[in-house]
């Protein structure tokens, strides 16, 4: 088995992006799945509408979970649908979160005729800022027909979400919607990824309403949730804390 580690660096000329990973792992795969928590319309577009996608979509399939936890919005569910609608091999589902945690997974699985498999699994989401415009990790793991790469855990999540796990309907594309920050007072624009593209609502602007009490500080007692969001990007952290809000 081969693992090998890429810190995706923008200013570094020799750089591994992770659109050209997952490019790369196209090649001669029969099968592709994927797992991606955030997702936005530009990464669908740079992803799908690459030549080595669609190529690899002619004849094989891909099989997509995604998570409307946040950011994934309903011109990214839109453009899903419509790519549906040009791949017969693409096959996409929601994942409606009931677990009270925040989905959060950014992994691909590529089979080949040969009995081997790769797994690139790391930080980028399934947006052009995840795929070759922000600083990201990522692990590359090839594994030999003859040698054994444990994906049990998946098997088992699909199967024992069967329920959540939806195509993309009219509920689905509501829930989307929701994905914007916006409030009722002084509004501000929302910090988001540079890759992820607001959406605002109703012709209203977007921001997020500045908070009318003062500002939550770490203390003892709330210091894992601040330690946790602080490894998030700033689009994570207002994620987080709209998830939580909310549940």
């Amino acid at each position: 088995m081969n693992y090998s580690f890429h810190l995706q660096d923008p200013t570094d000329p020799n750089t591994l992006y992770l659109l050209e990973s997952v490019i790369e792992a196209i090649y001669d795969a029969v099968l592709w799945r994927g797992i991606y928590a955030f997702v936005s319309k530009g990464g669908v577009d740079v992803l799908l509408q690459d030549p080595a996608v669609v190529s690899f979509l002619r004849s094989n399939q891909l099989s997509l979970i995604v998570g409307i936890d946040a950011i994934t919005n309903r011109s990214t569910l839109e453009a899903l649908q419509e790519y549906q609608s040009i791949f017969e091999h693409l096959n996409v589902r929601v994942f409606w979160n009931h677990t009270g945690g925040l989905f959060h997974p950014k992994i691909s699985h590529f089979q080949y005729a040969d009995g081997s498999q790769q797994l690139i699994v790391g930080s980028g989401n399934l947006t052009p800022g995840g795929l070759r415009e922000n600083l990201e990790a990522y692990f590359v793991i090839r594994a030999a027909a003859n040698e054994s790469l444990d994906l049990s855990s998946w098997d088992d999540f699909t199967q024992r979400h069967d329920a959540d796990l939806r195509i993309i309907d009219d509920s689905a594309l509501e829930r989307a919607s929701k994905n914007v920050f916006r409030g009722r007072g002084r509004r501000r624009r929302a910090e988001v990824e540079p890759d992820v593209e607001p959406q605002p609502a109703e012709g209203e602007l977007l921001g997020i309403e500045e908070p009318e009490t003062e500002p939550l500080l770490p203390s003892a007692d709330n210091l894992p949730t601040f330690s946790g969001l602080m490894a998030e990007t700033s689009l994570e952290v207002a994620a987080l804390l709209a998830f939580r809000l909310e549940h």
